[in-house]
């Protein structure tokens, strides 16, 4: 860790959320990820994802052997969820972290298991490839997605936790449980509105990444007060209930369990 260009660094994935890749570079390099950040200038005691907006792309580039121009996409969505005013967070936090959701099926079947900055949308809560809805729990020890939390349940760092496909607390794969399937959900228990909401936040995470809604009646000019407008409207997904535990825990369906 004395020099000052790093070798063998993996290149981010498709939208990637920094604080994921981080993760991913500290292995590479058998590094924690608290000293893999500092190393790349990164305030570990604050957001890594959003810091990713102020980081000076040169510096990442050169000392990570990168072009610089990686989280172009990633920071544009960064951006503009950023500048939304909604009622709830649009990012997911833990005490000041990022936090995500994870789609099984996409975990089983990512040859590099990362977690896209989508992931850590609140309203983005199925996934539009599988039509699962997203977890939110280690199905093992009920642990949280926060890959830049340093400490695991016995308060202390988890070295073992090589793939973000595994719980950075109990090392637990996180595959490891039954999708939930949007169709296989019993429809007294998520009504037509409440579908729709969740298809939304496909609409939501593409409106951030094109830069354009594609939303029924909203007008695709202004794409800020565009979502802001769906949101007041109650277009996506926010309530507690419109989760995979929820459902899950009212057993409203009958999944089953990756093989």
């Amino acid at each position: 860790m004395t020099a000052q260009r790093l070798y063998a660094v993996p290149k981010p994935e498709f939208v990637e959320s920094p604080a994921s890749w981080l993760f991913r570079v500290a292995s590479s390099q058998a590094v924690s990820m608290w000293q893999m950040g500092r190393f790349l200038g990164f305030r570990m005691s604050r957001d890594c994802d959003e810091q990713i907006l102020t980081l000076e792309p040169g510096h990442l580039a050169r000392v990570s052997g990168q072009t610089g121009n990686e989280f172009e996409d990633v920071s544009r969505m960064l951006k503009l969820a950023l500048t939304l005013r909604m009622e709830l967070p649009v990012l997911l936090h833990e005490n000041g972290l990022p936090r995500y959701r994870f789609c099984v099926e996409c975990l089983v079947r990512m040859r590099t298991p990362y977690l896209p900055i989508f992931w850590r949308m609140d309203v983005y809560r199925l996934c539009t490839i599988h039509q699962c809805l997203l977890e939110d729990h280690c199905p093992h020890c009920g642990g949280m997605i926060c890959p830049q939390s340093r400490m695991g349940p016995s308060g202390v760092a988890r070295p073992d936790v090589s793939m973000l496909s595994q719980c950075l607390a109990c090392t637990g794969f996180l595959w490891d449980v039954a999708p939930i399937k949007i169709k296989a959900v019993n429809r007294r228990r998520l009504s037509k509105g409440d579908r729709t909401r969740l298809f939304n936040g496909g609409a939501f995470v593409s409106a951030l990444f094109h830069g354009k809604v594609e939303l029924p009646g909203e007008d695709s000019s202004n794409v800020q007060s565009a979502l802001e407008r769906a949101a007041r409207l109650n277009m996506f997904a926010s309530d507690l209930d419109l989760t995979a535990k929820s459902i899950r825990d009212d057993g409203s369906g009958q999944f089953k369990k990756q093989a």
